[in-house]
């Protein structure tokens, strides 16, 4: 009898776990360095576990194919020194008395002279309204998750650092605040990655809904329960490893983020939170001692009372699947000021003559391409692979010369996945082209939706109502996506 745990570093779950009687074969297994790991030393500790040991057997562990040590007796460990930067494989090899291999066990993608970056934070962080499914492991599957800027972030980074490897651990948790980080998490978050270089802090959206006192000029233990004491004493709990002397530093960097703002009631640009929020930032860039300031994603997405990318919100407070990606290179640049990387491509001024307000997100198959109900995309022909979808909801009994307006500052080709049940198409998309390609939908009143395309200089561009002048027999809305040139 007992019990078995299986644990993870992010949200998941397991499936086709077999749990079989012990064997009698001998037979090997690494447990030391695990597969898809990183970490800033060059050198490698390797661990092996033999079962049913033969007579004279030993285990022979390789580096990358050919450093080779070979151990006799338990406990079955060897050391490379100096592997150097970049991704190695180390392998254990289970021989018998006449130097015969039983049994290998090989683990790949363990990097070195690397870097462990570890996201701390909110439901923002966690990656609440990341609904694109296919940015979600990182490239080398150092990270595997369901939601985030994390897995992109680790992609990027490994990009520009070329032999630096890289893995950006997701550690939010919904609802907190930096009383939350400061006093419940980090003790757990320092211990269960004791290799951290990094610590990239995002916290603020939920305590300006409390609301906590941003704490400033304030002087100990004046500072107690303010967002400038919380933070401080997270900071100060990263920075020294034997915090609260403070005389052994960690060697971990914490980077703090200006958070985004939150689009609540009607003027969010002077809305009571977000003056909150502004407060917070101030005391992140003037009196927070020991971190460094990161990026400021208040000022990307409201840069000021006219300009709210609002479209790149799943919800009041959460980005949707473009808004994480343009995290996940504010992030990269913040980190990495000498190589930025362009940010990426959105609609600027997406309106509506609705009430609601369009979104602009990455979709693939299984989305939904509705702000509500249930109709989800089943078929995405490969051209539309990498586009902006301007998700609404079913106004397909619109009939205004401008239903959606938003403005592009490069060449675009606009798509129309438009009713192929309809008899006839607005006047306004008159101009367009078969594409001879369709969107295939859950939508019961419209499942099929035939693709028109169009190009567009950079400017604004106005599309009309699904019903407009022209249009006939629609039972359901069309979808527009914009892809650049």
């Amino acid at each position: 009898g007992g019990t078995i745990g299986l644990y993870a570093k992010d949200v998941m779950r397991f499936d086709n776990v077999s749990v079989q009687e012990p064997v009698s074969t001998a037979y090997v297994v690494l447990s030391t360095p695990i597969a898809y790991t990183t970490a800033a030393s060059g050198n490698i500790s390797a661990t092996a576990q033999v079962a049913n040991m033969p007579a004279g057997g030993s285990v022979e562990f390789l580096l990358d194919g050919g450093a080779s040590t070979v151990v006799n007796t338990a406990p079955f460990t060897a050391q490379f020194a100096g592997a150097g930067a970049g991704n190695h494989t180390v392998e254990a090899v289970l021989r018998n008395a006449v130097n015969t291999e039983i049994d290998r066990d090989t683990n790949l993608l363990i990097g070195r002279t690397g870097e462990v970056v570890v996201g701390i934070g909110d439901s923002i962080t966690d990656g609440i309204g990341d609904s694109f499914r296919s940015d979600n492991i990182s490239a080398l599957e150092r990270v595997i998750g369901f939601q985030g800027y994390e897995a992109p972030l680790t992609d990027k980074l490994d990009a520009t650092r070329v032999a630096t490897p890289t893995i950006v651990i997701n550690e939010g948790i919904g609802g907190d605040e930096t009383f939350d980080a400061a006093f419940v998490r980090i003790d757990s978050i320092l211990e269960r990655h004791p290799d951290a270089n990094r610590m990239l802090i995002l916290l603020g959206t939920n305590d300006t809904f409390v609301p906590v006192d941003p704490g400033t000029g304030c002087s100990g233990s004046a500072c107690d329960l303010t967002y400038k004491g919380n933070m401080q004493a997270l900071v100060d709990k990263i920075i020294w490893a034997d915090y609260p002397t403070n005389s052994v530093p960690s060697n971990i960097v914490p980077v703090i983020a200006l958070g985004p703002p939150v689009f609540t009631g009607a003027s969010p640009w002077t809305s009571a939170a977000n003056d909150r929020i502004r407060a917070y930032h101030d005391v992140i860039q003037t009196e927070i001692s020991g971190a460094q300031v990161g990026p400021d994603m208040f000022d990307y997405f409201m840069p000021n009372a006219s300009t709210l990318r609002r479209s790149l919100f799943a919800d009041n407070l959460h980005p949707n699947s473009l808004g994480y990606e343009v995290m996940a290179v504010l992030w990269h640049n913040a980190l990495e000021p000498a190589s930025p990387l362009a940010l990426p491509f959105v609609l600027e001024d997406v309106t509506s003559s609705v009430a609601t307000l369009p979104r602009q997100t990455l979709v693939e198959n299984g989305d939904l391409i509705r702000q509500s109900g249930s109709v989800t995309v089943s078929n995405i022909p490969a051209t539309l692979n990498g586009g902006r979808w301007v998700l609404t909801e079913n106004d397909f009994s619109n009939t205004s010369a401008d239903y959606l307006q938003f403005t592009v500052d490069r060449n675009v080709t606009v798509y129309i996945a438009y009713d192929a049940g309809a008899t006839s198409r607005p006047n306004w998309m008159s101009t367009f082209v078969d594409t001879g390609l369709s969107v295939t939908t859950t939508d019961n009143n419209g499942p099929s939706l035939n693709l028109w395309s169009k190009t567009f200089s950079a400017g604004t561009v106005t599309l009309g109502g699904n019903a407009a002048a022209g249009a006939s027999g629609s039972d359901s809305n069309y979808v527009a996506i914009i892809v650049e040139n």
